[in-house]
């Protein structure tokens, strides 16, 4: 009697032991397993770093690249730091750079929308895409684009978005409407040349000679080697009857370009001059 009461005792104390013993063997299985995985995690954080510092390498050179003026180079390390982190961005922004200096106007804002879905609120992709879809001719998208940009209070430029959408309203022929932008822009920077010199071709346009002349002979000032606007100003000077001021600018044309068109049309009119 005494041994059948102890058997199930021996064989529950065999059970245990077993049970027990198995215990360390799981306990270094799971120790073997988080190391593993530690070790995996380290190592997948060490090639992210090294993948993301080859993209800012190459970044960084094609950003120098392009701030030279060489394309090429510029879009090569652009390009392979976008294959390296196709979310990066800025590199798709400045590659987009590169193609509107390329006049491929339709990779500029394909790579202008990939770094405007990364980041809706990044002003320059929507200036890029914007002078992109100018330059094709799609004008409203254009001016939705520029709007965005001009939306950006801290955009450190807002000249430029006036500009910009003065200049796609008075392609589109609305120069009543391209005058308020441009004056805005003027406002904003005095020295602005280029749009003292298309708000007084657009002022020209609508009858305001007089308006017309003051603004281009701000935009003599701010861009004195350029024959264009020399030229614009000689012709509204003839019509308002300045002969001396005419004669000065469409001189000035053909010194500075003398064997280009607007030289040719600046002797025309130095001629209407002289057989008056």
């Amino acid at each position: 009697m005494l041994r059948s009461r102890q058997l199930p005792i021996f064989v529950t104390g065999l059970a245990v032991l077993f049970l027990l013993g198995s215990v360390p063997s799981a306990d270094a299985d799971r120790r073997s397993n988080k190391r593993d995985r530690t070790k995996r995690a380290k190592k997948q954080v060490q090639t992210e770093e090294e993948t993301w510092r080859k993209a800012y390498e190459n970044y960084r050179f094609g950003y120098q690249w392009f701030q030279q003026g060489l394309l090429t180079k510029a879009r090569e390390h652009l390009e392979i730091a976008l294959d390296l982190e196709p979310n990066y961005d800025e590199a798709a922004y400045v590659l987009s750079l590169v193609h509107l200096e390329l006049n491929d106007h339709a990779a500029a804002i394909r790579l202008a929308e990939r770094a405007l879905d990364r980041n809706p609120f990044f002003t320059e992709a929507w200036n890029v895409k914007g002078l992109a879809l100018a330059r094709q001719g799609r004008y409203d998208e254009a001016l939705a684009a520029f709007e965005a940009v001009k939306a950006d209070i801290s955009f450190p430029t807002p000249e430029i978005a006036h500009f910009n959408i003065g200049k796609v309203l008075a392609e589109m022929g609305r120069c009543d409407e391209a005058i308020r932008h441009l004056e805005k822009a003027t406002e904003i920077n005095e020295e602005f040349g280029k749009a003292h010199f298309l708000l007084g071709d657009c002022c020209e346009q609508v009858g305001q000679v007089g308006t017309a002349r003051i603004h281009l002979e701000r935009a003599a000032k701010f861009l004195a080697d350029d024959p264009q606007v020399h030229y614009r100003l000689g012709y509204v000077c003839l019509n308002l009857g300045d002969v001396t001021c005419a004669r000065m600018h469409l001189d000035k044309v053909r010194f500075l370009s003398p064997s280009s068109p607007l030289a040719h049309g600046a002797r025309q009119l130095l001629e209407q001059i002289h057989f008056r």
